[in-house]
């Protein structure tokens, strides 16, 4: 679904659609003879696709980001009347492919192939001219909402398709459109939406400061965040803390539930073959209309405790009629509200300062069986309760929050019942769960661009990112430069160097993860900083910065500071990286924690020994030893430096490592000593420090 909100005489509405509708579905069908028809957006495409099922879309959303063999889409695939093929594909079935589907319609008697970013660029540039009649022109400052748990990449999508919405719009002097868009999380807009009215409300006390738990349940998504607001008169402030949620669960998915619910009843009356004896184009039309008398039957449940489901003619002359209670829907919906309430655990155990583990289904591993050392974890219960007791609103938002188990679920983690004192409850709905994004998004467009009248008093939102941004440096360690959970926009600058004599150029490899080993992350890009100062290893000054703004993109510069030459790299943070994927980093994190450590150590150690080995043969160089003496001592410190740089070294113990960098320094040092070395002046190893050969100690090499 989608709503628009904006400025208008000076305050703040829901925008209507072209039809007169403030909420308008994301579904769009396109004509089967364009010379004849149109492509229709919303309501209209549902009532299209009675005719022409086969050219009617809708969860484009979902397909951002995902690949043809992904398994969501796959199960899906069943469901939806239109027909998808892989795109830019490998000629084989390869799993790990994202945004290679092609969403398949026929037109004029040929086949077109639509991507995902254009079915949704078609529903935003219908919401466009919806509020060009409504505020007399286009908006040149758009604020879309997106899942909070949206990967990046699909972000950049979404801007791709405002992008394409807009491509061919003109001002008043018919001159190309420039439209600015930025992107805000919606659970994040739901709160703003809550806290200006907040801040409105002049009958009652303002509070200094509330911390409020922000669950958003929508067609296609499910995010839920905590968000810290500080209530300051002059300058409100609310900080997003911790965020979870699921890209593959929403009010779609309950459908889903009535749908094979519906499915199996007609074959309990009829049978088998009377379902599977069906023309395929009667069937996608029949699905279309399964599905719109689930969504009718689904609504009749949130205010009813029972609702009959009727169609007719679903195979023939046959139809479907059964009673639908509210308890059978959700005994059949049981598992999706199960994966609702691990979410909200896992955003009250990240609130706590400890990063949620699920299970494969989905469950939260809350007694910490999954991570390098369970046995030292605190208690993952006590962390949740004292969350919720942090917790002061619990606000309900996005269509599918009607449902009356979600709330009745919240409730429950929350210790409330019906009878609960309203004075005492958390969970409440004080929001419109349709418009209340919509409304929070125009409250941020407003704030940053205030508009003629405006009064002020806007509340700023602070969102963070959810995983390090690292730079590969020597050995492979990934170095984080921007941490996990840091409130964005973010920006952080580390010198490096060289890590070989006469080096001319460095390769900058930038990952996301928290994992040590930067393999292990995923590679969001590189490039290379060529026509570096030859020098001596280490000499090198490389200044490399991350800049992250408010969309979550990512700029990249590198510096050669001697001779001030620059190469600038911008990727989207998580580029294709899947909502999975990044779920699975944190997982594989937690789970190899102890290993992820031990392998920082060895990085560490093998660093610091390389570093003093190349000190020491500097010192027998330039010693007064005599020529033998110097050869036996270059001999122990290449076999050493042969030693550093195998596999062997990485798979001994760090105790192991640690006595023999003693034993062979002493011995190196004695050598060098016993052949009349004069080191006065010269740098001196020190096995707690880099070597001082003039570098900063803590610049690490690439």
């Amino acid at each position: 679904m989608s709503c628009m909100a904006g400025m208008v005489h000076g305050e703040l509405q829901i925008i209507d659609n072209q039809d007169g509708e403030r909420i308008t579905p994301s579904v769009v069908c396109f004509p089967k003879d364009s010379k004849t028809g149109k492509t229709s957006i919303g309501n209209n495409a549902i009532l299209a696709a009675q005719s022409n099922p086969e050219n009617f879309v809708y969860e484009a959303k979902r397909m951002f980001g995902k690949g043809f063999y992904h398994k969501d889409i796959q199960q899906n695939m069943k469901y939806w009347p239109f027909k998808i093929k892989e795109i830019k594909g490998k000629g084989v079935a390869d799993k790990d492919a994202e945004d290679n589907i092609g969403i398949c319609v026929t037109v004029d008697g040929q086949e077109k192939i639509y991507e995902p970013i254009q079915i949704s660029a078609a529903v935003l540039n219908y919401l466009a001219e919806s509020a060009r009649t409504r505020l007399n022109a286009f908006p040149t400052f758009i604020v879309i909402t997106v899942p909070a748990y949206f990967h990046d990449g699909a972000k950049q999508r979404t801007l791709l398709a405002s992008e394409i919405a807009f491509s061919n719009k003109k001002d008043e002097n018919n001159n190309p459109l420039k439209v600015e868009t930025v992107l805000l999380a919606e659970p994040t807009a739901a709160a703003m939406s809550y806290g200006s009215m907040v801040m409105k409300n002049k009958n009652e006390k303002l509070p200094a400061d509330e911390r409020i738990l922000v669950f958003d349940l929508g067609g296609g998504t499910y995010d839920v965040s905590i968000v810290e607001f500080i209530y300051d008169p002059e300058n409100p402030i609310g900080e997003v803390k911790a965020t979870d949620g699921d890209n593959y669960l929403g009010g779609g998915d309950f459908d889903n539930i009535i749908i094979e619910m519906a499915k199996n009843e007609f074959i309990k009356q009829h049978g088998q073959a009377a379902f599977d004896n069906c023309d395929p184009l009667e069937r996608k039309t029949n699905e279309i209309r399964l599905r719109q008398e689930a969504i009718k039957v689904k609504t009749q449940l949130s205010s009813n405790t029972s609702a009959t489901f009727n169609l007719s003619c679903y195979r023939g002359t046959l139809g479907i009629n059964f009673e639908v209670s509210r308890s059978r829907f959700e005994r059949a919906a049981r598992g999706l509200f199960e994966r609702l309430e691990e979410k909200v655990k896992g955003v009250l155990l990240s609130y706590g300062k400890i990063n949620p583990v699920y299970f494969d289904d989905g469950k939260l591993d809350i007694e910490g069986t999954r991570r390098a050392n369970p046995g030292n974890n605190a208690n993952f219960n006590d962390i949740i309760q004292n969350s919720k007791r942090e917790i002061n609103r619990v606000i309900m938002v996005g269509g599918s929050s009607r449902i009356p188990k979600v709330g009745e679920t919240l409730m429950k983690m929350f210790g409330e019942t019906a009878d609960t004192p309203a004075a005492q409850k958390k969970v409440v709905a004080v929001l419109n769960p349709d418009e209340s994004i919509a409304y929070g998004a125009g409250y941020y467009a407003n704030a940053c661009k205030p508009v003629e009248g405006d009064k002020g008093g806007h509340i700023l939102l602070v969102d963070n990112t959810p995983l390090n941004l690292n730079i590969e440096t020597l050995g492979g360690l990934a170095t984080p430069l921007i941490h996990a959970n840091t409130a964005i926009p973010a920006k952080a600058t580390q010198i490096f160097s060289t890590a070989e004599d006469n080096q001319t150029a460095v390769t900058i490899r930038i990952t996301q993860g928290n994992r040590s080993k930067s393999a292990d992350n995923y590679l969001v890009g590189q490039f290379d900083l060529k026509g570096i100062t030859p020098g001596r290893r280490g000499e090198a000054q490389i200044e490399v910065t991350f800049e992250v703004n408010e969309n979550n993109i990512l700029n990249v510069t590198a510096v050669d500071k001697k001779r001030n030459a620059k190469e600038v790299f911008v990727q989207n943070i998580s580029n294709n990286l899947s909502d999975k994927d990044i779920e699975n980093m944190i997982n594989d994190a937690k789970n190899q924690e102890e290993a992820d450590k031990l392998f920082r150590m060895r990085c560490e150690k093998k660093n610091q020994y390389e570093q003093t080995l190349f000190a020491l043969d500097d010192a027998v160089a330039q010693s007064t030893a005599g020529e033998a003496a110097k050869a036996d001592i270059k001999k122990i410190v290449d076999d050493e430096l042969s030693w550093v740089g195998s596999e062997d070294f990485m798979k001994t113990e760090v105790e192991a490592i640690e006595a023999r960098i003693k034993q062979k320094t002493d011995e190196i040092q004695k050598a060098i000593a016993a052949g009349g070395a004069q080191n006065q002046g010269q740098p001196q190893p020190d096995m707690n420090n880099n070597p001082t050969n003039g570098n900063n100690p803590d610049v690490q090499e690439l």
